[in-house]
C-alpha cells in the first residue's frame, strides 16, 4: 500500500512537542483522546456513498472514483479537537 510522504516532510518543521506527538500518534487518535479527557464522544457528521478526493483516488490518477465516505469529530470534553475523514473503495475485494 502507497503511504502518504507527510510525516517525512514534517520532520523537519519546528513544533511544539506535544503538538508533534499528536500528529504523529502511531496508534489510536480516539483512544488517545478517551485517556486525555474525562468525557469522550465521537460525533459522525456525513456517512454515505459519494466521492474520493482526487489524492484518495486508488492508483493516484486524480479521477475521482465512487466510495464510501465518512467524517467524523472526535470531541475531548465538549470540545471538538479532530476531524477525521476516512474514504474506502466501492469495488469488490472479492477474490
Amino acid at each position: 500500500m502507497k503511504r502518504s510522504k507527510w510525516r517525512a516532510r514534517f520532520a523537519g518543521a519546528a513544533c511544539d512537542p506535544i503538538i508533534r506527538s499528536w500528529l504523529c500518534e502511531p496508534a489510536s487518535l480516539t483512544a488517545r483522546c478517551q485517556r486525555a479527557s474525562a468525557t469522550f464522544r465521537l460525533r459522525v457528521l456525513h456517512y454515505g456513498k459519494g466521492a474520493a478526493l482526487a489524492d484518495e483516488a486508488a492508483g493516484g490518477d486524480g479521477g475521482r472514483v465512487p466510495a464510501w465516505v465518512r467524517e467524523v469529530v472526535l470531541e475531548c470534553d465538549g470540545q471538538p479537537v479532530i476531524f477525521a475523514h476516512t474514504t474506502l473503495s466501492t469495488a469488490s475485494r472479492a477474490a
